[in-house]
């Protein structure tokens, strides 16, 4: 895992997603399960919560100001290389369905997650209290938080969590879901 399996990127490594990457098209997805996990992390205001959408980490607002792209960078061969800590208080299981998530990326895509040997921007994976992850790259220690609940169903929160990672929001959240989803008003919470 890590190493490049190839010079170049087949696809030139675009912004969409790989056919059947997807955590609903993965082996189980527990994309249901997210707010349920997540739910004691969830203020009753939305907008005093850290997260956003009930699993990503809300962006600073200092972010705004920095001139770093929150696009992983390629590298000369169109590879995307995340480096990535992964804590040792995983049990096996657990830290196989984050290698069998990362080895999914590698592929269907150009995404190489290597691991962390100094670099500014890395990811580092705890089991932390929730699934939750940031979306992008943020600059320097970026925390995954996939604690053992993120893995009762398979490897589905994991690829979720290092979507968002990698810059993906959630589908209602694009420009364009309009074209693609229909949004429930009604089932909406107030403040959500």
């Amino acid at each position: 895992l890590g190493a490049p399996s190839a010079p170049t990127c087949p696809g030139a490594c675009s912004t969409s997603v790989a056919e059947g990457l997807t955590p609903e098209h993965s082996q189980v997805s527990g994309d249901k399960d997210i707010p349920a996990i997540n739910q004691g992390l969830i203020s009753e205001t939305p907008e005093s919560s850290f997260l956003v959408e009930g699993d990503i980490i809300r962006p600073s607002p200092f972010r705004l100001l920095s001139v770093t792209s929150n696009k992983w960078p390629k590298n000369i061969g169109g590879i995307v290389e995340v480096p990535f800590l992964l804590s040792s208080k995983y049990d096996e299981p657990s830290r196989q369905a984050i290698l069998e998530a990362f080895a999914e990326f590698e592929r269907s895509t150009c995404i190489r997650f290597v691991a962390y040997q100094g670099q500014r921007d890395f990811i580092s994976i705890l089991p932390m209290s929730g699934c939750f992850s940031g979306v992008g790259r943020s600059g320097g220690m970026q925390v995954v938080s996939l604690a053992p609940t993120c893995f009762q169903k398979g490897r589905g929160i994991v690829l979720h969590e290092l979507m968002h990672v990698l810059g993906f929001w959630h589908e209602h959240a694009r420009a364009d879901r309009d074209r693609y989803i229909r949004v429930n008003w009604n089932e909406i919470l107030p403040g959500f």
